[in-house]
């Protein structure tokens, strides 16, 4: 719920890294807690896809950095359900945390039920 309005909804933020290879998508899987990988659906690369809470933030960025991950491959994905068709809401200060460190696009997912 938001700390301005009455509005209730549901909220799923996760970082995806969207082009591994196979070793890459192996090593974040087995090295961040909470990663899952799977193929594109043109069996090109692996997405790996991690939900962004406190303790993964240290390990995200270890993983970006070591394998110098582009900008183009890599987003941190906000998807928000709600019943209302306008919605007032803010990211978690863990948003702003990994921006910091990781530079990365944001991209977003309305949902109105």
């Amino acid at each position: 719920m938001s700390e301005y309005r009455d509005y209730e909804f549901s909220e799923s933020i996760s970082f995806r890294f969207l082009s591994l290879t196979d070793a890459q998508a192996a090593e974040l899987s087995n090295g961040v807690s909470g990663a899952e990988c799977r193929k594109r659906k043109d069996n090109s690369f692996n997405v790996g896809v991690v939900e962004l809470r406190e303790e993964v933030i240290g390990p995200i960025v270890d993983f970006h950095r070591l394998h110098n991950v582009a900008l183009k491959d890599c987003d941190i994905f906000l998807s928000l359900t709600t019943e209302n068709d306008s919605e007032i809401w803010e990211a978690p200060e863990l948003v702003n945390e990994i921006l910091r460190s990781v530079n990365c696009r944001l991209t977003f997912s309305f949902t109105c039920v």
